[in-house]
């Protein structure tokens, strides 16, 4: 008991971390520091010492939280214990921003809600801020997200507002799920003081449409459309297809009609594939195309030969049309 009585507890010169104000090793007189354990000035625990402080800085914060609140002066650049290992507040403005951005990456990338649950993605979050406490997915789908889904629509209606005429146009298309959509975008031209001219882009909604698409549903569909995003007042122009029920759809909502020009042209070139005369030179080029992707040898031939041209090796495409 009397040599015990003799260990005193020294801080180590030369250590300079804010911890030491509290830690220190044992030491009897004329025997060296044993190094194998940091004792507490406070409270006499013996921490394992492996020539770090983490240890210590733990025991301070789960037993000792009070010494953080009259902390030794440190360097401006070095965290106190508080500030690396608490929570951020979730009204913080650090937490919200960071909030924010999952939620444009989740609506960005279409994402699902799920992905905050991915232990992927939490190991990135806690890895840049170990602080943040991320929110369950029912958080982002009840509120992130339609508060996002508000500011962006915002966005879009302050954007064409600006506009005096704007084209829409209407898409009809059918999901795995064997589910029917129509998607509606607008677009039109601004002045720009650097460019001269811009042309703005916005998908407007996709919405499912399960009753038949006739020309009078398509109708009402771009009708509430309009509406909705308040243009109906935009000397409305419908770009679409050359489908009947589109045709009737624009004379419905008396909206402009104005045929794709691009669909027109593959409707044309279509046809011109099939003329006999075309379809027997295209039948021949794919059966020269069709050997090439059978053949190992002929393929290594004909890399050797564009080799030897020197052109540049490409393999030959099979079209899809027949």
């Amino acid at each position: 008991m009397a040599a015990s009585k003799e260990r005193q507890i020294h801080s180590p010169p030369g250590l300079t971390a804010s911890v030491w104000q509290y830690f220190g090793f044992y030491q009897r007189a004329n025997e060296t520091t044993d190094k194998t354990y940091t004792i507490c000035k406070i409270c006499k625990a013996k921490i394992k010492y492996l020539s770090n402080t983490t240890n210590m800085r733990q025991h301070l914060v789960r037993f000792h939280p009070e010494t953080e609140k009259d902390p030794p002066t440190v360097p401006t650049t070095q965290r106190t214990i508080l500030e690396t290992v608490s929570k951020l507040p979730k009204n913080s403005q650090k937490a919200k921003s960071i909030t924010k951005a999952i939620a444009t990456f989740i609506a960005t990338d279409l994402r699902p809600y799920s992905v905050v649950n991915n232990r992927g993605f939490r190991l990135v979050v806690r890895t840049m801020e170990p602080r943040y406490k991320l929110p369950h997915r029912k958080h982002f789908a009840e509120k992130e997200i339609p508060h996002l889904y508000n500011e962006t629509k915002a966005n879009v209606l302050a954007s064409m507002e600006k506009a005096s005429r704007i084209a829409l146009t209407c898409d009809a298309w059918t999901s795995v799920a064997t589910k029917s959509f129509v998607t509606i975008t607008a677009h039109f031209v601004l002045a720009s003081d650097k460019n001269g001219w811009k042309l703005v882009s916005h998908v407007l909604q996709t919405r499912e449409m399960s009753e038949s698409h006739t020309g009078a549903n398509v109708a009402e569909l771009l009708k509430l459309a309009a509406a909705e995003w308040q243009i109906s007042d935009k000397d409305l122009v419908l770009v679409t297809d050359n489908a009947s029920n589109m045709v009737v759809a624009a004379q419905k909502a008396n909206f402009v009609h104005l045929k794709c020009y691009a669909h027109t042209a593959n409707l044309a070139s279509q046809k011109a594939l099939k003329l006999a005369a075309v379809a027997k030179l295209l039948a021949r080029i794919r059966r020269i195309s069709t050997f090439f992707h059978r053949s190992t040898t002929g393929l290594h031939l004909l890399e050797e030969n564009q080799k030897l041209l020197g052109l540049k090796r490409h393999k030959l495409k099979t079209d899809r049309m027949h």
